[in-house]
């Protein structure tokens, strides 16, 4: 679930990028996602991918990093002791 979402983000970001430089015709999700960008809210297209969040963008971005992070570390350094379930 998370590999599809930071595809979703990376991808919508170069895209929005690519759009503002004029590389690629500015979209109407595009355009949605530049203001949702712009006021600090968690655009539409990935609330689709996403898990349940009503924090604003930039609490959302830093507990998907946090989410992230602690992904990394159990697959990369140890599992936890106990799961929750």
């Amino acid at each position: 679930k998370f590999n599809a979402l930071t595809t979703l983000i990376r991808k919508s970001l170069c895209d929005l990028v690519d759009a503002v430089d004029g590389r690629v015709v500015m979209s109407e999700p595009l355009e949605k996602l530049g203001q949702a960008l712009v006021i600090g809210m968690i655009p539409i297209m990935w609330k689709s991918k996403s898990y349940p969040s009503f924090k604003p963008l930039s609490g959302y971005i830093n507990d998907l990093l946090a989410r992230l992070s602690f992904f990394r570390q159990w697959t990369q350094e140890k599992r936890p002791s106990s799961f929750w379930l």
